[in-house]
């Protein structure tokens, strides 16, 4: 694995010919990114005109998904059932219709949308998949999910756009976030999963979630995320996630009474808005443009690649680096895996041309949980720090005050966590030693 720092190649004379290139490369790729734009821009919002959902007649809704739509023992009534009742409250004459199938992907699922689906001529479908797609199989010697995220984003696709195409509205959810419970942790014992964390069931579970979001952009379409409303909740303070699930996977009566309230929400703001409003269209994607980007490729220009560190048996990757206030010495810090591992610390005296061998650090360092980053600070006093995060939950700090040559361990710095944190920390002007760090939530949200 190769950490290439070539582009940082001392430029300052001025004129020179990297200068000029890199200039000359990037207004080439701008005008032919404005250009493309224009030609294209017909392209793009083409708009599905779907009538408006009945309010004199009986409104046909379909629930499309797995054993999180499919009635459970141990529930009184799923949100469907819920659903309907509020919308009958509104005066309005409701037939449901469950398709919701446990232990379902989208995969399984794919087969069944003409029978399960389409044959009860409905007006409008609620879709919600991703906690089977994203689960992994250990006891059958699986190693990745049962299916992957292009498909996954290509099957809830195909749903879409042959709903869209009969004039059928798709109201699409994220699915819901899951909480560990014991023997949740006996079944996925496996490293791909984050077991210290409270939502670290949610590791792979995230990325499925992040797919719907983005089709709902794309298309258009309305959307309850289930998953980021839930953990908000928790955030705020106005109910743990937990307590809305039965069993860490499936949600209680109490967990479908908030997803029923805010389809019933949403789907009442479809019923009742103004004509022409709410319409889904195709995304870029499903026209594409008749351009191509321009590629510049320095894979193989070998001349003007630095290799910081290889190592033949981790992954080594997603560095950071500070520059310290000679304008030479760089540190860089990165881990031993992929976002969890051991911190490796390098040092560069001369720009990044040359590199030290891995550098002595605190042993607390070797219990790093997430990609670490590092900063340079100045207090009010002027007293000059390096600052080294690492993340998920706590997240914890070490610090230097003597440019890198020595550090203390990693210590928490709050009863909170996240991923990749500080992603950044800036100086602000309200005083001398003010800084707003910032990390991400990605992780869980």
């Amino acid at each position: 694995m190769k950490l290439s720092r070539g582009w940082l190649k001392n430029i300052s004379q001025k004129g020179s010919s990297s200068e000029i290139l890199f200039v000359l490369l990037l207004a080439f790729f701008l005008t032919m990114l404005l250009a493309s734009c224009q030609s294209s821009s017909e392209n793009f919002g083409h708009h599905f005109q779907l009538p408006p959902l009945p309010q004199d007649k009986p409104l046909r809704i379909v629930a499309f998904g797995d054993s999180t739509t499919a009635r459970r023992p141990g529930v009184k009534k799923g949100y469907l059932e819920r659903l309907q009742e509020k919308l009958s409250s509104f005066g309005l004459t409701i037939e449901t219709y469950n398709a919701g199938v446990p232990g379902e992907t989208t995969e399984d699922a794919r087969p069944r949308l003409e029978n399960d689906v389409l044959a009860h001529h409905p007006h409008l479908v609620i879709i919600q998949f991703g906690l089977n797609d994203a689960a992994i199989d250990f006891k059958r010697g699986r190693t990745t999910p049962w299916v992957s995220l292009d498909r996954y984003q290509s099957n809830l696709r195909y749903f879409i756009e042959t709903l869209l195409q009969k004039k059928i509205y798709v109201l699409l959810m994220t699915p819901n976030p899951m909480r560990w419970t014991p023997h949740l942790k006996r079944v996925f014992n496996q490293p791909h999963y984050n077991h210290r964390f409270p939502r670290g069931i949610n590791v792979l579970l995230r990325n499925y979630a992040w797919i719907v979001r983005n089709l709902s952009r794309l298309f258009s379409l309305p959307l309850i995320d289930v998953f980021r409303l839930w953990e908000t909740r928790e955030v705020k303070g106005e109910g743990q996630v937990q307590k809305l699930l039965s069993d860490g996977l499936h949600p209680n009566d109490q967990g479908h009474e908030l997803i029923a309230t805010w389809l019933a929400d949403k789907i009442k703001e479809l019923i009742f808005s103004p004509p022409g409003q709410s319409q889904p269209s195709l995304p870029p994607s499903s026209q594409p443009p008749s351009f191509q980007l321009p590629i510049i490729d320095l894979a193989s220009r070998q001349k003007i690649q630095i290799v910081i560190d290889k190592d033949p048996e981790h992954y080594l990757g997603h560095p950071t680096t500070v520059l310290l206030e000679d304008g030479r010495t760089i540190i860089v810090v990165y881990p031993q895996g992929h976002g969890r591992g051991a911190i490796i610390m390098k040092k560069s005296l001369d720009g990044g041309r040359t590199w030290s061998e891995r550098l002595s650090v605190p042993a607390s360092w070797a219990t790093s949980q997430e990609v670490p980053t590092i900063f340079r600070t100045i207090d009010a006093q002027g007293k000059r720090r390096l600052l080294l995060f690492s993340g998920l939950f706590p997240i914890r700090l070490a610090i230097s005050e003597d440019n890198g040559l020595t550090w203390s361990e990693l210590t928490p710095i709050g009863q909170f966590g996240g991923i990749v944190a500080m992603s950044s920390c800036l100086p602000l002007r309200s005083g001398p030693g003010h800084y707003l760090a910032i990390y991400s939530l990605s992780m869980f949200l």
